[in-house]
């Protein structure tokens, strides 16, 4: 399969500013834990839960995020997505480098940008799930997103049921379920099977 770097169908795949959630008001603020464990976190992730809510929704599916521990004890990271709208090509992002030292609100630089941005870890248990969240402010208005993944193609209910816990712990009240979050397409579907090896 080939891949496609930073393609405008998989811009979606790291923050920008105008493919969220739209409310009214200021971002919530949260209580980011400390003590983040990078070389425990990594790995690769499978996409369970999106937001719906995206500008740019492209039904991507077979959605991961691979991250690696470098020398610096920070983590190399690149996210990557199959696009049935794009000919079911497979897309990467750009490479980039996640620094979680100073707590769960980690700092995302992509590729040999200086520019970084916020990736919000909600919670994780390191082995089963992850929630990921972030938030920023345009025109007065708040732009959020989240997601959470699972280090197998398919998370349980009970893991799941722990990484919504997560959510209504930092985020108390945030919409879940339909039509705000939309599940992730992940192993087998119709007129194929998901490839990870890349």
């Amino acid at each position: 399969m080939k891949t496609f770097a930073a393609t405008a169908a998989l811009a979606s795949l790291f923050a920008t500013t105008a493919e969220a959630r739209m409310w009214l008001g200021e971002c919530p603020s949260i209580e980011w834990n400390t003590g983040f464990d990078a070389a425990a976190f990594a790995g690769q992730w499978y996409e369970q839960e999106r937001d719906a809510a995206f500008t740019f929704e492209m039904d991507q599916m077979c959605s991961t995020g691979n991250y690696e521990l470098n020398s610096e004890g920070t983590l190399d990271v690149q996210w990557r997505a199959m696009v049935p709208m794009n000919f079911y090509q497979y897309g990467s992002s750009p490479p980039g480098k996640m620094d979680c030292s100073e707590s769960f609100n980690c700092q995302v630089s992509m590729a040999e940008s200086e520019k970084t941005v916020s990736w919000g870890m909600i919670g994780t248990d390191y082995d089963n799930w992850h929630v990921t969240y972030w938030c920023g402010m345009m025109m007065g208005m708040q732009y959020s997103w989240l997601a959470i993944y699972g280090k197998e193609q398919k998370l349980s209910d009970a893991y799941m049921a722990e990484a919504k816990a997560a959510i209504e712990d930092k985020l108390p009240g945030y919409q879940m379920g339909w039509p705000w979050m939309k599940e992730s397409v992940q192993g087998d579907y119709f007129g194929g099977s998901c490839q990870y090896e890349w």
